[in-house]
């Protein structure tokens, strides 16, 4: 009983001792405070909801609208570079749609006369008529062997430059037409070649089919069908006529340039046709190449021309838009 009580009153004055010292403890250790959060001046204690559509991106700018050509960028001796002519495929798109005028049935002939006439009067495109320049822009090639298009070649030796304007002859045969018909093979064959010149190409679509001879030979043939835009002009009488294709091509002009000059220059070269629009305003070609065994491809070409009449050809740099020549009527 005596070990009992004795043993309480050393567990009692333990406990007193070790409670004061833990209260010394406490007094005694450094207070840290953390500074006070400073908000900035008018913030918002709280989130703000915004109800509503979200905003809606802003919608591109609609494409300019079609103008003639400005005649003043030729007297100022510069094209802008970044002057990019008349897309061909809307030009001849339009030009397809405002000529393409069927009569009524219930229409006499001189009501139809009158109102294709007044069609032709009225534009074609919001900004364009008919009289108006349209500027085509195509780009100079260095002339090779059975060369055609505008091109340029370069002599060295005598620091000389030579331009060329050699169009293709080519007589539509109108397949493609909305009024195309089957019957008119010899009209069609008796027309005057027209001098063309190629302004837009699509990549060709491409598939790939099996055919076969009637011996049984099976070979895997590709079609390559491409479809092109052309300038299509009825004369250009202003560039010297090439009598045969296999003839060497006569140039238009031929300039003194450095060696410098021309390296800058030349690889840059652009031409732009300024022409008119002239009846019937479209035309068509047609061209198809069989595929056979020992040249498994089958070639379609769908040719469609912006008929024109030309009053001049622009050489300038594509770099600095300097022009450098203008082949015209004198």
């Amino acid at each position: 009983m005596t070990n009992n009580l004795r043993y309480l009153k050393r567990a009692a004055l333990l406990l007193v001792v070790f409670g004061f010292h833990m209260t010394v403890a406490a007094q005694t250790s450094p207070t840290v405070k953390r500074p006070p959060t400073i908000k900035p001046q008018g913030a918002a204690t709280h989130a703000i909801r915004v109800d509503g559509p979200s905003p809606t991106p802003a919608e591109p700018s609609p494409p300019a609208m079609p103008v003639p050509f400005p005649a003043a960028m030729l007297e100022s001796g510069k094209i802008d570079i970044a002057y990019p002519g008349h897309d061909p495929n809307a030009i001849f798109a339009a030009l397809e749609a405002a000529t393409n005028v069927k009569k009524g049935e219930f229409e006499s002939s001189i009501d139809f006369e009158d109102r294709r006439t007044k069609s032709l009067s009225a534009p074609y495109l919001p900004g364009l008529k008919f009289a108006d320049q349209l500027g085509f822009i195509v780009e100079v090639r260095k002339v090779g062997k059975y060369f055609s298009g505008v091109g340029y070649s370069f002599d060295a030796d005598a620091a000389e430059v030579s331009l060329y304007v050699t169009l293709a002859d080519s007589v539509p045969n109108e397949i493609g037409s909305p009024n195309f018909q089957m019957g008119d093979y010899a009209r069609r064959q008796a027309r005057s070649p027209l001098k063309v010149q190629a302004l837009h190409s699509q990549k060709p679509d491409e598939r790939e089919y099996q055919a076969s001879n009637a011996y049984g030979a099976t070979v895997t043939v590709t079609e390559s069908t491409l479809k092109t835009v052309q300038l299509g002009l009825d004369r250009l009488d202003f560039v010297p006529l090439r009598k045969a294709f296999s003839e060497n091509p006569q140039p238009v002009t031929k300039l003194k340039m450095s060696a410098i000059a021309a390296a800058s220059a030349l690889p840059g070269l652009k031409a732009l046709f300024l022409v008119r629009p002239s009846a019937p305003f479209v035309d068509y070609n047609f061209t198809h190449q069989k595929p056979t065994r020992e040249n498994p491809r089958e070639l379609i070409i769908q040719t469609r021309i912006v008929r024109a009449v030309a009053d001049e050809i622009v050489f300038y740099s594509g770099i600095t838009g300097e022009i450098i020549y203008r082949v015209k009527q004198n």
